[in-house]
């Protein structure tokens, strides 16, 4: 269960992105995306929270097609209509995309199906 009220018809979702920076951008890539690009996703309505990951050299199997990852946490009613207004926004004055960044990525909005599950201590 959402920790929001539960009389809150929004519903939490995590939209996932999986990119990777073109060859030789990749500290102007990353200086972009945390202090530029996570702000402009938080802006959009319905996005609660963000953070980036690099992959950490280990593997359970398989090679990475993406180095990086952003977690935007997000809650709401719409998220098609949320990820519309990213679509819209995207490459335009409210959401610069560097010219660092690959085009091939991958985005997806995911919604939970099970409550969190904690470790027992």
């Amino acid at each position: 269960m959402s920790a929001h009220a539960e009389t809150d018809m929004k519903k939490d979702y995590v939209f996932v992105v999986l990119s990777n920076p073109l060859p030789g951008t990749e500290e102007r890539y990353n200086r972009w995306y945390s202090e530029v690009h996570l702000a402009d996703m938080l802006k959009v309505p319905g996005f609660t929270e963000a953070q980036r990951y690099k992959v950490a050299g280990v593997s359970g199997g398989g090679d990475a097609q993406f180095d990086y990852l952003a977690l935007y946490h997000a809650h709401t009613d719409a998220p098609q209509e949320m990820l519309d207004e990213v679509l819209r926004r995207a490459g335009g004055p409210d959401m610069p995309i560097d010219a660092g960044m690959d085009e091939n990525y991958f985005a997806v909005i995911y919604e939970p199906i099970t409550p969190m599950v904690k470790a027992k201590s």
